[in-house]
């Protein structure tokens, strides 16, 4: 009872002065406005009150300025804190609270010493907590989080973080810690792990694995468990397939039902850590010394590597085809590093792959095949296909789109070097390599056709065969479109090039104009005012009959459906034959396409217009229909 009775007598004595610390500010700004309002009232004709009134409305005065700064101190730090944060958050793509710990850190000591933010920033406030922080510390937690938002922001940030840990003294402590937070017996979560995979993959360039003081073997086992996690989802117990056919299996459980129920991870973050492992595999290829530890790899590195290329019925059945057409890109990228690397390493490397050549010349035909996959894929999937010496008989066998596609990219191959593409070339026996494939492509090319010239006409005559399927005809375009950037030398290849595509650019100008008439416009207005009456008429269906409302909805909805994929698909078939004219329009003499542009203008009827114009009012008439389209989505799907 005495030491309660105390207590209460000691909060009672302090919680006022408390009060007082926090609040006095505020508390005689507010006494100061009182005393101003009843200053007139209190002081009356009383003795001295003509001197007094003057004193006191100045000191309170006084008070009251000083409250009133305060105040406005304390909300725009409040506001100006919260808003900078955001701007920052969202610029580098960082979680808002760690932005805000950072400045709150920054401000606290600035106000000891104001020289203290000069050359620092976030990337250096997170470098700061990784290296000094422990494994376990809120502090490692937040520093790797950061780093990897910002380790794939501006180039400035990427060289501002490889510099600072690649110098630091620490360096292997941090990566060491990394390793751990990223393994196999790591506690941390699937985000985090990424996040610190990501920040080894961006150093792995300065990581030499042979080296002793280095944690060589951690970095082996941190990649492999990364790697194993593809493993782990590809995994499927004896008659898995009818069960995920029939109704007894679970939708939600058709991707983890491996894991158990807290342990479940959307499938892309398999696919993410897959990635990361793959891109510190990579990296590490670019050291020969690296090469030679991961073939020889106890761990299984390079099978694990190709192991994702290979379930190419993973790779073109998933409904992310983007996310494992990337896993697809960097596996080939190191397949190459690791072959092509000198002496007995790439020879040890090649007879690894040689183990698993039909599933990797199946994995690339398939790419070539496919019609989701880039253009920049499949030139990868080919040049892998001469890199290997693969026969390529089944490719190019009786015709076909995969073959006429596997020639257009050997053209590309042989006339375009990677880095013109901005892959393959960081490795210097790498890039010897591909030098020597795109001399091989020319030869198997003109092995292949009569003419180069031939597979320039094909390339140009895709771009107008209505006959063919979108996604054909925008690889066309692509190819042509890199061909027009980079092949700048002045010779017969040039020439050919642009005389297919001087052949074929009257129906390239309708195509991508839309005839290029006035009349469109009033097409689009009419098109606009028959989808406002769709939406009215569809309206006065819900007052009729619920069955017919419903059928009429079900076939109104698929027939809007279809048609507006189809619209969609044309218009990215427009964009890029507008992109591909703009280059045309930057590294070429245009001349002769004026020439064609006026005598396109004079068959159609309007009055004749430079080959720059019609570009550009295809832009414009292509921007229109897209807003066009946009609204009168928003006119049907708004409630009535």
């Amino acid at each position: 009872m005495f030491f309660v009775a105390t207590t209460t007598a000691v909060c009672c004595h302090l919680c006022p002065l408390a009060v007082l610390y926090v609040f006095g500010l505020y508390i005689s700004a507010g006494v100061s406005l009182w005393r101003l309002l009843v200053l007139e009232h209190d002081l009356g004709n009383a003795n001295g009150g003509a001197n007094l009134k003057p004193a006191l409305k100045v000191l309170y005065c006084l008070a009251a300025a000083q409250g009133f700064l305060f105040v406005y101190k304390t909300i725009y730090s409040f506001t100006a804190t919260i808003g900078l944060s955001k701007f920052v958050a969202d610029l580098c793509s960082v979680d808002k609270y760690l932005v805000s710990d950072y400045l709150e850190y920054t401000v606290a000591w600035c106000e000891k010493d104001p020289s203290f933010a000069t050359g620092r920033n976030l990337v250096t406030y997170a470098m700061g907590l990784v290296t000094e922080a422990k494994l376990d510390d809120r502090g490692f937690i937040a520093g790797v989080r950061i780093l990897g938002r910002v380790v794939y922001g501006c180039e400035t940030r990427l060289v501002a973080v490889r510099h600072l840990l690649t110098r630091s003294a620490s360096f292997s402590h941090v990566v060491r810690a990394l390793l751990e937070a990223l393994g196999p017996r790591s506690s941390y979560s699937v985000e985090l792990r990424v996040h610190a995979a990501k920040i080894v993959a961006h150093v792995a360039c300065s990581i030499h694995l042979e080296d002793r003081t280095f944690p060589g073997e951690m970095v082996i086992q941190g990649i492999s468990s990364l790697l194993d996690t593809f493993e782990e989802h590809t995994w499927r117990p004896d008659g898995y397939d009818v069960l995920r056919n029939s109704s007894r299996m679970p939708k939600e459980y058709a991707r983890g039902w491996f894991l158990d129920e807290y342990e479940r991870r959307p499938l892309v973050d398999h696919k993410r850590l897959v990635v990361q492992g793959l891109r510190i595999l990579r990296n590490l290829a670019a050291d020969e010394g690296n090469c030679r530890v991961i073939v020889s790899s106890k761990e299984g590195l390079l099978s694990k590597a190709l192991a994702p290329l290979i379930s190419c019925s993973l790779l073109h059945g998933d409904d992310d085809h983007d996310g494992w057409s990337f896993i697809a890109s960097v596996s080939t990228e190191l397949l190459w590093r690791l072959t092509s690397a000198p002496g007995a390493v790439g020879s040890m490397a090649s007879s690894e792959v040689s183990r698993h050549d039909q599933e990797i010349l199946a994995a690339l035909r398939s790419i070539i095949e496919c019609r989701k996959c880039s253009v920049l894929l499949k030139r990868q999937a080919v040049q892998t296909l001469l890199l290997l010496s693969a026969d390529t008989s089944s490719i190019t066998s009786g015709g076909g789109r995969s073959g006429t596609i596997f020639t257009w990219t050997l053209l590309s191959i042989f006339l375009l070097p990677d880095y013109c593409f901005d892959v393959m070339s960081v490795c210097v026996h790498k890039a010897k390599k591909s030098s020597c494939i795109g001399k091989l492509a020319g030869e198997k090319l003109k092995a292949m056709v009569p003419s180069v010239g031939d597979v320039f006409g094909s390339l140009a005559g895709a771009l107008i065969d209505g006959s063919q399927d979108i996604t054909y005809r925008l690889d066309a375009a692509s190819i042509l479109e890199s061909l027009c950037r980079c092949y700048t030398k002045d010779d017969e290849y040039l020439k050919e090039m642009q005389n297919a595509i001087s052949k074929v650019m009257p129906e390239v100008l309708q195509e991508m104009a839309g005839d290029c008439r006035p009349k469109n416009e009033e097409k689009i207005a009419s098109a606009e005012e028959s989808n406002v009456k769709d939406s009215i008429q569809g309206s006065d269906l819900e007052k009729g009959d619920g069955v017919s409302q419903h059928k009429v909805q079900e076939n109104g909805s698929s027939s809007e459906q279809q048609n507006g994929d189809v619209q969609e698909e044309g218009n990215k078939l427009r964009e890029a034959l507008i992109s591909l004219c703009r280059e045309i329009l930057r590294n070429w003499d245009h001349r002769q396409f004026n020439e064609i542009a006026a005598k396109t203008c004079s068959e159609q009827g309007i009055p004749a217009k430079m080959f720059r114009s019609l570009v550009a009012d295809a832009d414009d008439l292509l921007e229109k229909e897209k807003k066009a389209r946009k609204l009168a989505k928003a006119l049907v799907s708004s409630p009535s």
